[in-house]
């Protein structure tokens, strides 16, 4: 029989490795879990010198289930039983429940049926000796890319039961955030929506009855009234051109930003936005800071925990920034001095990141930059409302007055007329 090299977790964290000798993978993956270990690795000794890129790549998988392709374009797992699941795996390794065990038992129990095939899935590829991130990372459409480094960071630092807190407390923050917006943004959007119901009801209905009236008037029609019946003319012709081209724009926006240089592109335009931007970078400080903390406390070198702490950033232009510092601390320096020559980190982040080396007390103080920009989200949140009702105010007025002087401008101009030729 083959020999296998394993590598797993206990249930304190601690990596364990060996030698198995068995079948297959999946028979290994087995019995570790029957020991009560999380499986990590299992390579076949044959393998053990292929690079760990080419391995991974190889345990991702290059093609997916037909089902799972189809499910994932068409379907989408609610962010609540996204959550629901993750507190449930949380308690389960808590508990000490071997990884295969208590993923069957979530599966059956879940009353989603696009997660629940998902985590069957999961679970066979983890018998097979695949960690549980490169398992996750099959469905990206339930599993986003913070999450799955997420667990990875878990792995990483044999704290996954912490880390899983961690992405508890993410979901939760995120799936708030979410709401909280909604609710901030809901009446500029009931406006924004009344304004344009109304500006197509006076181009499609109001002005085309008054055009008929002006056109027995030797005279020119006002600007605004002229606009208007212009995009009466068009939208009426070549309403079919237009949406098109709207779907189009829409679509290559989409592909845009799925492509490297338009993801950076786009996340740097987030962060520079009026209003938006400044929520966009806290939100970012607040994750990489809680992050850092995580792995740094679990005794990770800084290289890999400052590597990792950037992919669960979620902007791309930070997640850079982030990774040239820590090119800069491997060349040598302080953590907090490569900091404070990117414009991105506020003062607040690399003077507390200072305080903290020079002291050696950096995870206390990074912990605390970390519930300051909790804080610091909240209130934006919280004045979203009143930082927009203002430019909401005066795009109502400009809206509003100009519907009022295409729709009463040529009726002055025709009094003025009946006066004269009276």
């Amino acid at each position: 029989m083959p020999q296998f090299l394993y590598k797993a977790r206990d249930r304190g964290g601690k990596l364990i490795t060996g030698q198995m000798e068995g079948p297959n993978r999946s028979e290994i993956a087995g019995r570790i879990g029957g020991m009560g270990y999380l499986p990590v690795s299992i390579l076949e000794k044959a393998d053990q010198e292929v690079p760990s890129q080419i391995r991974a790549k190889e345990s991702s998988g290059s093609g997916k289930p037909i089902s799972s392709a189809f499910l994932d374009i068409f379907k989408k797992v609610q962010p609540r039983e996204l959550l629901f699941f993750t507190s449930q795996l949380a308690t389960v390794m808590k508990a000490g429940i071997p990884i295969t065990t208590g993923l069957s038992i979530l599966a059956e129990q879940s009353k989603s049926p696009i997660l629940k095939e998902a985590l069957l899935d999961v679970l066979d590829r983890i018998k097979e000796g695949n960690p549980l991130s490169t398992s996750l990372a099959r469905y990206p459409k339930i599993f986003s890319e913070i999450y799955i480094h997420m667990i990875r960071a878990g792995e990483a630092s044999g704290k996954l039961d912490e880390v899983l807190n961690r992405v508890i407390f993410f979901l939760e923050n995120e799936i708030e955030t979410k709401a909280r917006i909604k609710a901030a943004t809901r009446y500029p959007k009931m406006v924004m929506g009344a304004l344009i119901g109304a500006f197509f009801f006076a181009v499609y209905f109001i002005i085309p009855k008054f055009s008929l009236m002006f056109k027995g008037f030797k005279t020119q029609l006002p600007l605004p009234t002229r606009m208007m019946l212009a995009t009466n003319y068009y939208f009426s012709t070549y309403w079919y051109l237009i949406f098109g081209v709207i779907i189009g724009v829409i679509a290559g926006f989409q592909w845009y930003i799925r492509t490297d240089a338009g993801r950076m592109n786009f996340d740097r335009f987030k962060i520079r936005m009026p209003i938006m931007g400044p929520l966009f970078t806290r939100i970012a400080m607040s994750r990489f800071t809680r992050m850092f903390v995580t792995l740094n406390r679990s005794g990770l070198p800084m290289l890999e925990t400052l590597s990792i702490a950037a992919s669960t950033v979620g902007n791309v232009f930070i997640s850079n920034i982030i990774m040239s510092i820590q090119q800069s601390v491997k060349d040598g320096g302080g953590l907090s001095e490569k900091m404070k020559d990117r414009t991105i980190f506020p003062p607040l982040v690399y003077q507390m990141f200072a305080v903290g080396e020079s002291s050696g007390t950096l995870d206390e103080v990074v912990e605390k930059v970390s519930e300051f920009y909790d804080k610091e989200v909240d209130n934006s949140i919280k004045n979203l409302s009143s930082l927009i009702e203002p430019i909401m105010i005066a795009f109502m007025g400009a809206m509003m007055l100009f519907l009022a002087l295409a729709v009463f401008m040529p009726m002055w101009d025709m009094a003025r007329m009946a006066k004269g030729g009276g």
